[in-house]
């Protein structure tokens, strides 16, 4: 995901991005992970929520900045993440700030920063085969990278 136009300064303003966070075994605090290029500080946040309730309700947006500029893929975590057990929890993104670019999210309570071979390998034992949507209208989605190694 890469942000172009104008910079947010609310959430509202912005086409948001929803990911259902399945399977949380473990209730608590969580740090959000992202790999990111932020190629200048002009360019290096977004904002997150969480809902803990199926998307009903969501905590109050939070920008998450880069603090620094990088034209290299980095990890840089946030942290303020509250997970409940189960599979009620969903992750909300926007664009804040334009062409901060992001693939890959990671939320963990272990105190580890994530590494580009983890990354890859969960990429690779959850990837998702193509299947179609819709078959009567031909509409198929497919797995595809999208940064350029």
């Amino acid at each position: 995901m890469t942000m172009k136009g104008a910079n947010r300064d609310a959430c509202e303003a912005c086409a948001p991005l929803y990911y259902p966070i399945s399977h949380v075994r473990e209730a608590g605090a969580y740090r959000l992970w992202a790999r990111s290029i932020m190629p200048t500080t002009g360019s290096d946040s977004f904002f997150w929520q969480i809902s803990n309730d199926g998307g009903k309700k969501f905590n109050l947006p939070v920008a998450a900045h880069g603090g620094a500029q990088w034209d290299d893929w980095e990890w840089t975590g946030w942290n303020g993440i509250t997970l409940e057990k189960g599979s009620d929890n969903v992750l909300l993104i926007a664009e804040r700030e334009n062409n901060a670019s992001l693939d890959i999210f990671c939320l963990r309570n272990d105190g580890l920063t994530p590494t580009d071979d983890e990354a890859e390998e969960w990429l690779e034992d959850n990837k998702i085969l193509p299947f179609a949507i819709d078959p009567a209208h031909r509409l198929a989605s497919t797995w595809g990278r999208l940064k350029d190694r």
